[in-house]
């Protein structure tokens, strides 16, 4: 793994805070970095020491995918994604809004207002303080930084260097190699509060990616977490956001639409009688031209950290456990297609070329490579008599959907199901979509002018810019 990449840094920065002194008088320099460089070197080729057929090595290739997924994506763009999500979508965006204000304190533009400003402090500074960011002067903040929403904010997303070593525990192996990529508490604690005692130098911000993510998606992940197990109040966030995510995805097909007649004709989600005379439901969007059909199912599916990890333990939200919910839901899907397939669907002609299916999730799924894929493939024929070994599928995060999407609108003779068909066929290149279509057609996602649009709006709100702070 490259020294400069961004994943690196990331596990550089969390062992230099679980290991190293942090003092006012005292700023991490040359000589530390060059102590964790030691222990993180090597960190893609500790693989080539396991054996294909061991376990571990499965385990291991799943937190190396995650955390290099991660942080290629461009902060700017998760920026965006949530930002029409949560403000762009009419209604269901302001009350989802409401919701996550409710649960949180804060709402997306006040919790990425209040990181950019902490941003801005650390920049030229290193540490930064609380006091030192209510002071801040940037334009438009003026009735964000107030030092209750601050606070808020610090007890979201702030912890001690203790609660930090802490949040470890229940992630942590034995092995070292597998080790190096143990949960990166990171994700969830962007800003390390010192506990210091000084005017100005109390907080740390080792990962600057992380906690751009942590105020875009993870205000979201928060609003989950305080709403789960709350009954009426976590159906009705489950339901209104993975009603906003069917939203944005129909978004994005309706803007390649505009530019790629190839996709053909969208359909979204309708009622239908199946063979038995039951009615049964397509999947949440169709794509139909005159070669393939495309269905789409949309699934806000949060993972839980054990899942990123490869960790079985038992517990409902473990590796096995969330690979089972995958494949339950791609068994759905195998029985939509051969419903399309017997002519069950009106209106739908079972097309030549095939019928691809895609269970498109809001987190990311980097590493459900051709190995896991199978065994998805394997769990699903134990529960649907529709599922066969030829049935082909994909399980897409929403940020390869976004780079799919934008290929297609600058590619506009090919289809969404010809592309993935090829994908399919190609083994060796099941995950991430974005390294296919660079390998196959010599593409590389370098603007998103949709969602830039929409980051740009909440840049543009406070006279700032994402490059000024390296997030575009």
């Amino acid at each position: 793994m490259a020294v400069e990449s961004a994943e690196a840094h990331a596990v550089i920065a969390k062992h230099m805070v679980l290991e190293a002194p942090l003092r006012a008088d005292r700023r991490f320099g040359p000589a530390d970095y060059a102590r964790a460089l030691v222990y993180c070197n090597h960190l893609d080729t500790d693989l080539s020491r396991l054996s294909p057929d061991d376990p571990e090595a499965a385990r291991w290739l799943v937190r190396y995918l995650y955390a290099l997924g991660r942080y290629q994506r461009r902060p700017n763009y998760i920026l965006g994604r949530y930002w029409i999500l949560l403000t762009r979508l009419g209604s269901k965006s302001d009350a989802m809004s409401a919701m996550v204000r409710e649960a949180t304190g804060l709402d997306l533009r006040e919790a990425i207002l209040i990181a950019i400003g902490f941003l801005s402090l650390a920049l030229g500074h290193g540490y930064v303080s609380a006091d030192g960011l209510i002071g801040h002067n940037i334009p438009a903040l003026g009735d964000v930084l107030g030092a209750d929403k601050v606070g808020r904010f610090l007890s979201l997303i702030s912890a001690s260097p203790h609660a930090f070593r802490q949040s470890l525990r229940p992630y942590a192996t034995s092995d070292r190699l597998l080790a190096k990529y143990e949960y990166n508490p990171l994700w969830a604690y962007p800003i390390i509060d010192t506990g210091l005692d000084h005017p100005t130098h109390r907080y740390l911000i080792p990962s600057m990616g992380d906690l751009l993510f942590r105020c875009t998606e993870g205000v979201y992940y928060s609003a989950m977490a305080h709403y789960r197990g709350q009954g009426t109040a976590e159906n009705l966030f489950s339901e209104k956001f993975g009603y906003l995510f069917e939203e944005y995805i129909g978004c994005l097909l309706e803007y390649v639409g505009k530019s790629n007649h190839r996709l053909g004709q969208v359909r979204r989600e309708f009622a239908y009688g199946d063979k038995r005379g039951k009615e049964a439901r397509s999947a949440d969007w169709l794509l139909l031209n005159e070669r393939e059909v495309t269905q789409v199912e949309c699934k806000k599916f949060h993972t839980s950290n054990k899942f990123r990890l490869g960790i079985s333990d038992g517990s409902e939200d473990d590796f096995e456990a969330t690979l089972k919910r995958l494949a339950g839901h791609v068994a759905k899907l195998a029985k939509k297609a051969a419903d399309i397939a017997a002519g069950r669907v009106p209106d739908i002609r079972a097309p030549s070329d095939g019928i691809v299916s895609v269970v498109l999730t809001l987190d990311e799924m980097y590493f459900v490579d051709s190995r896991l894929k199978q065994r998805i493939a394997a769990l699903a024929m134990q529960c649907s008599q529709y599922m066969s070994e030829d049935f082909r599928f994909h399980v897409l995060g929403a940020t390869d959907f976004e780079i799919l999407c934008e290929f297609l609108r600058s590619h506009p003779t090919l289809s969404m199901g010809s592309v993935l068909l090829g994908k399919g066929r190609d083994s060796g290149y099941e995950a991430p979509i974005g390294d296919y279509l660079e390998r196959t057609y010599g593409f590389r996602c370098l603007d998103m002018p949709l969602i830039e649009a929409a980051s740009r709006e909440v840049w543009g709100s406070i006279g700032f810019s994402s490059e000024a702070i390296g997030a575009g």
